[in-house]
């Protein structure tokens, strides 16, 4: 019995975020269950699968994170991970390590999301390694650690033969910094008016004028991007997004 989703390595996220799945369940019976309700989806039954037994193996503990991740419960998947991480599994423990690297680098923990994946590429292989080197930079680059950075990508492009990796690791190489981006908007007009209402604040702030930026989206239609302020560090952008007020704009790397 094969379960697709657990077999698969990190994949790409929005927002560049990391979803880890183990190699597979070959165990017993309880945790064929608990893969295949993981698989369908369910992970409120996975996870009560996983933790049936009270103290469960290594790969229970696993699921079981992953399970509580999925279901918003980061603190419970903070716990299994920590108990999947030293059950004594070296492939697990890597993933599980990992793992607790992108619930850090989602709270905004970025040195220690930084620290997470970089001790987990000491136990994973082939492009799971590069992934972890990957969102290791990432982390690195949020906090301003431009250099460190460069290394780790360099490190995630070497270890991967995936041509749609090396291309997302050359694109991040390019990126010196970050920006707000207020939204993205189809009418020139639309982004005119926002690109002037945020002029004050922005003026105010010493942020500079708002900028439009066109581009294309997915799709390959043109619509024009509203930015404002360029940061070296990721917590400057976040800090004067709150103080804009503007807590629905994103921050995105600029190049």
């Amino acid at each position: 019995m094969t379960h697709q989703r657990w077999k698969r390595a990190f994949l790409l996220t929005v927002g560049l975020l990391l979803t880890l799945i183990t190699t597979g369940c070959t165990t017993t019976s309880s945790m064929l269950a608990a893969c295949s309700s993981y698989d369908a989806g369910d992970y409120r039954r996975a996870y009560e699968q996983a933790t049936v037994s009270g103290a469960p193996g290594p790969e229970a503990a696993y699921l079981a994170g992953l399970s509580a991740y999925q279901l918003g419960r980061h603190d419970d998947a903070r716990r299994w991970l920590m108990t999947a991480r030293r059950a004594g599994d070296a492939d697990i423990a890597a993933r599980s390590q990992a793992q607790l690297g992108l619930l850090a680098a989602q709270q905004d923990h970025f040195v220690r999301a930084a620290r997470e994946f970089l001790t987990a590429t000491r136990g994973l292989t082939g492009q799971n390694r590069a992934n972890a080197f990957f969102f290791a930079a990432i982390a690195q680059q949020k906090l301003g650690r431009w250099s460190q950075a460069s290394t780790n990508l360099y490190l995630a492009r070497s270890t991967s033969t995936n041509a749609v990796f090396r291309e997302k690791v050359d694109a991040q190489l390019a990126v010196t910094g970050w920006t707000i981006q207020v939204g993205a908007y189809a009418s020139d007009v639309n982004a005119a008016r926002v690109a002037h209402d945020m002029a004050r604040h922005s003026h105010h702030m010493r942020l500079g004028p708002a900028r439009k930026v066109r581009t294309t989206d997915h799709a390959g239609r043109s619509i024009t991007l509203v930015q404002v302020g360029r940061f070296v560090l990721y917590d400057q952008a976040a800090r004067a997004r709150h103080t804009l007020g503007e807590q629905r704009a994103i921050i995105v790397a600029t190049q």
